[in-house]
């Protein structure tokens, strides 16, 4: 007897990410949209509350991400491999009171020995700036148009709203390039400093948006027609 198919995802999403994720109804439907995520045809857009003042409007990183072994809890943990040659700028100075938020080599490596054999994959996410933003304990202090405070006097921190788009699927790798650049997602407790950590009750990360074309099979006098139209599902942030 042919068993009944339970609905299933046909991707991932990290456990404390929010969002949206594409459930396949039937088997088919799982094989062939799982092969779109694998082949990297379904655009994934997530938005995401970071620490600091991102200083540039957009940008692209690059950096491969692999599993090195932590002997403390003796457990494989997804890291960034950041090449000796490349330099990572420091962005302390530019959170208000959560300065040492700067990039933490305790989220990369510059040794691909320490790596697990086989575990380094590529992967590569652009980012886009949509707010800068600062909170502060006194509405008297006032920003210039980029959010800046020229006092410096009574800021509480320095956020800002990114738009993410990952081009490819790896373990944590929002979170790690972020984490990487020195503007740790808030509310992450695996890959931020304690003070980013604990800033608000849940992790600010959220799947806006997918997007994926989708086969149409019609039939008209026995001759398949073919069409593909894009399928978009959205989500609005809850923060």
């Amino acid at each position: 007897k042919k068993k009944k198919f339970i609905p299933r995802p046909c991707h991932r999403l990290d456990l404390d990410t929010s969002g949206i994720m594409a459930i396949a109804l039937t088997s088919d439907a799982l094989t062939k949209t799982s092969v779109m995520f694998e082949s990297r045809t379904v655009q994934k857009r997530y938005v995401a509350l970071v620490a600091g003042h991102v200083q540039e409007d957009h940008g692209t990183v690059e950096y491969s991400i692999g599993k090195i072994h932590c002997p403390k809890r003796n457990f494989n943990e997804f890291k960034c491999y950041v090449p000796p040659s490349t330099q990572i700028e420091s962005c302390s100075g530019d959170h208000g009171q959560n300065a040492h938020a700067s990039s933490n080599k305790c989220q990369w490596s510059d040794d691909p020995d320490e790596f697990v054999e086989n575990s380094l994959r590529d992967a590569r996410t652009e980012w886009t700036v949509t707010k800068r933003f600062t909170i502060r304990t006194s509405s008297e202090d006032h920003d210039d148009d980029n959010g800046n405070n020229d006092d410096g006097k009574n800021i509480v921190g320095k956020y800002t709203r990114v738009e993410l788009k990952p081009r490819t699927g790896r373990g944590h790798q929002l979170r790690l390039h972020m984490a990487v650049l020195g503007h740790p997602i808030l509310g992450d407790v695996l890959h931020a400093p304690l003070s980013i950590a604990s800033a608000t009750p849940r992790l600010c990360l959220h799947a806006e948006s997918l997007e994926m074309q989708v086969n149409i099979f019609g039939y008209d006098d026995g001759t398949e027609e073919v069409a593909t139209p894009k399928v978009v599902a959205t989500s609005i942030p809850p923060f």
